[in-house]
């Protein structure tokens, strides 16, 4: 609708892990983001979106852990993991272990594409969600969520008490009146 109404406008889609793209919000080289939770939203204006996000690990097809339906923090003890270079996630996957033995966290990522490599090598298995995995290869790597279930959902934010442009304003509109 947007594109059909404001011919004129082009946009830039950019991709990047939560802390780089607040860091461009708060320098107003974005004017709003879709970020995944967990989120700190204090100084953001936000419409929380529906759609649930599962958390899980993705393996390779040979990894022990990828004949399973669900992976538990007792499974995780000690196991090669990366995860996001993101500290809330850290403390997410912290608060979900429970006191349970953690996994031996051996490197970090900003975007999944780039860990698909060292997965499918069996160098260590990625934490993430889902839906960031339609596009891998699943005849070498399997997503396996977590159990109990670890699930967030994406914020759209924009920055508190900035000026917005017609078009920007009318953006968040119709997310909110598509989504509220």
């Amino acid at each position: 609708e947007m594109t059909a109404e404001y011919p004129e406008v082009t946009f830039t889609i950019t991709t990047g892990d939560g802390a780089i793209i607040a860091d461009q919000l708060d320098k107003g080289l974005v004017d709003v983001a879709i970020l995944i939770d967990p989120v700190d939203t204090a100084k953001y204006e936000s419409l929380r979106l529906p759609r649930v996000e599962r958390w899980g690990l993705l393996m390779s097809i040979e990894a022990f852990l990828a004949e399973r339906d669900a992976v538990t923090p007792a499974d995780l003890g000690g196991l090669p993991l990366i995860t996001s270079q993101r500290p809330a996630v850290q403390t997410m996957l912290d608060d979900w272990l429970d006191g349970a033995v953690p996994p031996h966290i051996i490197g970090h990522y900003n975007l999944n594409f780039n860990v698909v490599p060292l997965v499918e090598r069996q160098v260590g298995m990625a934490l993430g969600i889902a839906g960031v995995t339609r596009d891998v290869d699943h005849s070498k790597l399997k997503f396996v969520p977590l159990s109990p279930a670890l699930t967030t959902h994406c914020v759209l934010v924009w920055r508190r008490n900035r000026v917005l442009t017609p078009l920007v304003a009318d953006y968040i509109r119709r997310f909110r009146e598509a989504f509220n």
